[in-house]
């Protein structure tokens, strides 16, 4: 049996480009447990699923684009920041994915996580029919958050969480 490498990322990429293989099982078992997260945030804190925006950065944003388009289709929104998914990923194996708004944004000077690279995986993703979405390439930006980039989320957030309402459903 050969040794597993343990890691600290949400799944393990076998190199980092997007012509690579998914590693399906690692993004499963983390959807697994950010899924437990997601179902304690509405039991506990009674917050509608359709009131919840997942995103990240990096690997981070990847397992955001996989949550919103595959395993909690129900939340608001998603974010990936200097993200991108690979060619195979099993988004792409789908016909047509839930239309959750997409917020991606990225570093035009990313050396590590290749601009087209995300431009890539939006447009792919707008193929498959996400319509209220929004690519913004950041001038000057490398594999970072720059403050404007935070700023324009965080207008993008208020402006497609719904307001409050009584009796609302929180399948996902």
């Amino acid at each position: 049996m050969p040794l597993q490498k343990i890691t600290n990322v949400w799944f393990n990429r076998y190199n980092i480009t997007p012509g690579d293989p998914e590693d399906s099982d690692g993004i499963e078992e983390s959807a697994e447990e950010i899924k437990k997260l997601i179902y304690e945030i509405i039991e506990m804190d009674e917050v509608p699923v359709n009131r919840i925006v997942v995103g990240g950065f990096s690997m981070g944003g990847a397992q955001a684009l996989h949550m919103a388009y595959r395993f909690t289709p129900g939340v608001a929104g998603v974010f990936a920041l200097s993200s991108f998914l690979n060619n195979d990923s099993a988004i792409f194996g789908n016909e047509k994915i839930p239309d959750i708004p997409l917020h991606m944004s990225h570093g035009k000077q990313d050396p590590f996580i290749f601009f087209p690279w995300g431009f890539e995986t939006f447009e792919k993703l707008t193929k498959l029919g996400v319509r209220n979405a929004e690519f913004v390439g950041i001038n000057n930006s490398s594999h970072e958050l720059k403050k404007n980039e935070l700023l324009g989320l965080f207008d993008w957030i208020q402006n497609i969480v719904p307001p409050l309402e009584d009796n609302e459903s929180n399948d996902i």
